[in-house]
């Protein structure tokens, strides 16, 4: 069975493809798979240039690399407020699925 991917799922993992090479050299996709039939509920793989590969929730790895995540307004919507507003990204990243749904889709905005 062939998955489907919207045009704005494949924006935003363009922009995560982007962001990955100017933070790394070599970084390349290796792997995408679809976790629901929700929007945007994607895992990937990557394989960085420093010989080390990333497997990341699309969700997730967008509000790190495109949210100013430490802020007061995005910090108040996690499980952990305080670890985040000290820029802490486990104050994000260990908050419950909703948390992290509610603050993508409040603050990422796939076809910028």
């Amino acid at each position: 069975m062939e998955t489907k991917y919207t045009k704005q799922e494949v924006m935003l993992l363009a922009k995560i493809v982007a962001h990955g090479i100017k933070k790394n050299s070599g970084f390349e996709l290796t792997e995408v798979s679809r976790l629901s039939d929700k929007e945007f509920d994607i895992n990937y793989n990557a394989y960085s240039g420093e010989n080390y590969t990333i497997s990341a929730w699309l969700p997730l790895a967008s509000i790190h690399a495109f949210v100013t995540w430490p802020s007061r307004h995005v910090a108040i919507l996690s499980d952990y407020p305080k670890m985040a507003m000290e820029g802490d990204w486990s104050g994000i990243r260990d908050s419950s699925r909703d948390k992290i749904w509610n603050i993508f889709d409040l603050y990422v905005d796939p076809s910028k």
